[in-house]
């Protein structure tokens, strides 16, 4: 196509997504001699109907957003992962959260509270989490919390627990490494209760 769209699952809200992108769509752009465009989108499924419809051209999809899409029969094919130049390998961890001034210091300590996962098709903040939850406790994710919510990206799961809005969050951890980084959360906000192999 002349323009080459490209979308990515929301793992921070849409306007803070100015300029993360510009080295790769420059890339881009140079490589494929297109204009190449970063579509906004609302949340993981909206990036696979925009693929299954073809207004998608190029997407960063999560595992379980490409086995979704590929499931659908979207005609997909993975070739690159993003990583940061010091890690080892391109993989994260799906790992629950709390405040730290929170007095919560345990899986046990989140029964029966509120909850935030990121998206339904989320793999770190939701797929993870509800098989974890069930071979740790016995329990469904829904049973075991009080309420489950969904935040829509992981900065905003990060959020709501800063805020005292759930008691908890599952997020992939590079999430907070990036807001550390960033200068968003303090390293002493956070408590890690669980971490996914």
């Amino acid at each position: 196509p002349d323009v080459v769209r490209v979308a990515v699952i929301p793992q921070i809200q849409n306007q803070q997504m100015a300029g993360r992108y510009d080295v790769l769509i420059q890339a881009l752009q140079t490589a494929l001699e297109r204009n190449v465009v970063l579509m906004p989108v609302g949340s993981y499924s909206a990036v696979i109907e925009g693929v299954l419809k073809g207004s998608i051209d190029l997407a960063e999809l999560g595992p379980a957003s490409y086995a979704r899409a590929k499931k659908r029969g979207a005609d997909i094919s993975a070739f690159a992962t993003l990583y940061r130049s010091n890690e080892q390998q391109p993989t994260y961890h799906s790992v629950l959260i709390a405040r730290q001034d929170s007095g919560i210091r345990s899986l046990e300590d989140l029964q029966g509270k509120a909850l935030s996962l990121v998206d339904p098709l989320s793999t770190s903040g939701s797929l993870v989490p509800r098989a974890a939850i069930q071979n740790l406790t016995g329990m469904t994710l829904d049973d075991w919390f009080g309420r489950v919510s969904f935040a829509g990206s992981h900065d905003l799961a990060i959020a709501a627990v800063l805020s005292e809005r759930v008691a908890g969050a599952f997020v992939s951890d590079t999430r907070i490494a990036d807001e550390q980084a960033e200068g968003g959360v303090a390293g002493n906000d956070l408590r890690v209760l669980w971490r996914s192999e």
